[in-house]
């Protein structure tokens, strides 16, 4: 399935980034960030340009455990009493967020300019996307681990609706937003805070995974992309700070001041990337809940089905027994 998937990775143009691991135990960013402001940043371009892009990180962690205390995706995802791959029954539904990785960090967040005329905020951006822009094959390699081979969609077209479904049009919306954020401003700090929003967003679901799924004693210890593969290299990450503990490296560049339409700006990006995270978490959630495995017959449409339409609702749903 590698090769097969690998052949339609052009077709989605969104990305996903993965974050270091941690054990879940915390954010050792999130202490360090506790003794400044919690306080939204400025509201307008009247006030003075006096907020740093430690407000940002620390409006970036209120948001993420906000998320992590109320959505019901993740201590479902703990529930060792579910099987492993129940839990991880979404996992194809992050096509579109996952392989769509190198064509946002190549074509909308990388800066091009000869490297003598990059800034160090423009330096870390590039940074990161070199470092992550080929993640997206710990992925594909867990699709073939968790049994999603192209035969289980029945068709080339039975795939590509999957990409599509009806039900996972909360991923796509959360690339699109992340997509119009980065359009939003060429301020380097707009797209480092695209980069820190990115790890936050994924901090829960995949530090939880490791720990509940990969790790665990009746767990899925083969997996890459959910498990020790990626971890590793995520470990080594040289920008993001959510979870390189009180060394980070944005911390470094905490305290540079916003200008007052940046400032503008953030808080809004923030909240709105944050959102489309929950919703999505959400629609894993329901699509856990359906059972070990979403019956894909239903990619098979007949008809030229709006694209909104593209597949079936969940009442419709077949649910197989995998035991």
């Amino acid at each position: 399935m590698f090769k097969q998937l690998s052949k339609f990775r052009h077709l989605c143009l969104v990305p996903v980034m993965f974050s270091k691991y941690v054990r879940e135990s915390g954010y050792r960013q999130a202490t360090l960030l506790a003794t400044r402001s919690l306080s939204s940043l400025p509201p307008n371009d009247n006030q003075q340009s006096c907020c740093s892009f430690a407000d940002v990180l620390a409006l970036i962690e209120k948001e993420r455990a906000r998320m992590s205390e109320t959505n019901p995706l993740f201590p479902l995802l703990r529930d060792e009493s579910i099987p492993p791959k129940q839990r991880l029954a979404f996992a194809p539904y992050m096509l579109y967020f996952s392989i769509g990785c190198p064509d946002i960090l190549t074509y909308w967040m990388r800066i091009d300019k000869p490297e003598h005329e990059l800034s160090d905020i423009e330096k870390r951006v590039n940074t990161f996307v070199n470092e992550d822009n080929f993640h997206y094959n710990f992925y594909l390699r867990d699709l073939e681990t968790l049994g999603w081979s192209l035969d289980k969609f029945g068709s080339t077209g039975g795939l590509l609706r999957h990409v599509w479904a009806s039900e996972s049009s909360s991923v796509r919306l959360l690339m699109y937003e992340v997509v119009s954020s980065l359009r939003r401003s060429k301020d380097p700090l707009v797209a480092l805070t695209v980069v820190e929003l990115l790890e936050a967003g994924l901090y829960d679901l995949f530090t939880i995974i490791y720990k509940h799924i990969a790790k665990a004693p009746n767990g899925i210890p083969e997996l890459q992309y959910f498990g020790d593969a990626h971890v590793n290299l995520e470990q080594h990450h040289t920008v993001t700070s959510w979870f390189s503990g009180d060394d980070a490296p944005s911390l470094s560049i905490s305290d540079n001041s916003l200008s007052p339409k940046t400032a503008q700006i953030l808080p809004d990006v923030v909240k709105d990337v944050m959102n489309r995270f929950d919703a999505m978490y959400w629609t894993f959630y329901e699509i856990v809940k359906k059972g070990p495995n979403i019956y894909p017959g239903k990619y098979n449409v007949k008809g030229t089905p709006p694209i909104d339409k593209i597949t079936k609702d969940y009442e419709e749903i077949r649910v197989l027994d995998t035991k």
